[in-house]
């Protein structure tokens, strides 16, 4: 059928390039964007992505901040957390502002693998 449509908002480069290699690999779709800021544009220009990867801490709109914006657009899908803070509280803010699980940073394949069979069905 048809490939996961995955969107990235990480902003640094070489972890949004990890990770879009890691997802590519596993047949994914992949749209890198720097910031929650553009996250949140991308949702309202192109609803087609099937899964969120959003990092915890970037500049302009941190990964939180822009989950909450994206789930008060009405994006029902799987938005996954990433981040190097793996604090109970950090995690528990996360989830509390839209985001369906968080997983630490650095991501391996196999978890990427089980995210995605989890919430694709692939």
């Amino acid at each position: 059928g048809e490939f996961p449509n995955i969107l990235i908002a990480e902003d640094v480069p070489s972890n949004a390039k990890v990770l879009q290699r890691l997802l590519i690999s596993l047949n994914c779709i992949v749209k890198i964007v720097e910031n929650g800021d553009l996250c949140v544009d991308e949702i309202k220009t192109n609803n087609s992505y099937d899964l969120i990867f959003m990092d915890n801490q970037m500049p302009i709109m941190n990964g939180p901040e822009a989950s909450k914006k994206i789930r008060e657009l009405g994006y029902t899908l799987p938005i996954i957390g990433l981040t190097g803070n793996i604090m109970e509280d950090d995690i528990k803010y996360f989830k509390e502002h839209g985001v369906n699980e968080v997983l630490g940073k650095p991501t391996k394949k196999d978890k990427l693998n089980e995210i995605l069979n989890k919430y694709l069905e692939l």
